[in-house]
């Protein structure tokens, strides 16, 4: 009987834990991202996608340009409906080089500034911006 008690503790404290949704090895680029917006610094301008709302837009486009990673390929539309697809490497962390390869042969590279379970905010070195994605 003493055995029982003591384990009756013990299954309450295991299943008070608090749970993960993700593999905290996966790589947090892993799925589908929202573009919300893109800034372009030479033009000094910020194109907002999705009904993303913020006084820093200069223009807000209906479209809803998305993208999806997987390990190592990427697929989604881009802002003008067109299908994107291509290869990525990363590390998956914030700071970390970001290259895309897109299948037409288009290489883009940047960096990671920041990564989190619900946004990602890449430096887009090719165009000279700031790409903001959400889930």
């Amino acid at each position: 009987m003493k055995k029982l008690l003591l384990f009756i503790p013990l299954i309450l404290f295991v299943s008070c834990e608090e749970e993960n949704n993700y593999d905290s090895n996966e790589c947090l680029l892993y799925g589908l991202w929202y573009v919300g917006y893109m800034t372009n610094y030479s033009a000094d301008d910020t194109h907002c996608y999705c009904e993303y709302i913020s006084s820093i837009c200069n223009d807000n486009i209906d479209a809803c340009p998305y993208i999806y990673f997987e390990n190592g390929s990427f697929s989604g539309l881009d802002g003008d409906g067109d299908e994107l697809a291509g290869e990525w490497i990363s590390d998956c962390e914030d700071g970390a080089a970001f290259t895309m390869e897109h299948d037409t042969g288009e290489i883009y590279y940047g960096s990671i500034i920041s990564i989190s379970n619900n946004t990602l905010t890449l430096d887009d070195e090719t165009s000279g911006g700031i790409i903001y994605l959400t889930r």
